[in-house]
């Protein structure tokens, strides 16, 4: 389940959550909570980039994470075009809709890619960290 802290609410943990012990006196009762999670918090909110291209659009990301991060792409593309992402000089045809890539991969630091084609572009991930 997604934990979130009251002193840290920008932030998730995914984990097993399992109550431990519950004791009551009939006044007050006590329950021991114990929460066995991934090592990364992510945020809670997605980053949300939108790209307009027509013909070509550059784009860069200043990720601050440490945990790698594989965007969807949500595309729609121009009747009669297409829409590809550009990676390293490699060309990823995209569809209309979500796209994942495999190969996009955002990590610490300067991340740069570009789209060619006719449409709008989406990008969508959430940042990790230790």
């Amino acid at each position: 389940m997604k934990i979130i802290l009251d002193d840290d609410n920008t932030w998730y943990y995914d984990g097993r959550v399992s109550v431990d012990e519950a004791d009551s006196d009939r006044i007050v009762d006590e329950i021991t909570i114990t929460c066995d999670c991934l090592p990364y918090k992510m945020s809670v909110s997605e980053r949300v980039r939108r790209y307009e291209v027509n013909g070509s659009a550059y784009g860069e990301i200043d990720y601050l994470g440490t945990k790698v991060a594989t965007p969807t792409i949500d595309c729609e593309i121009a009747s009669g075009s297409k829409l590809e992402l550009v990676l390293n000089e490699t060309h990823y045809e995209l569809g209309n809709g979500r796209n994942v890539i495999p190969d996009f991969l955002i990590k610490n630091g300067l991340n740069t890619f570009s789209f060619v084609g006719n449409g709008y572009a989406t990008l969508s991930y959430r940042m990790g960290v230790l």
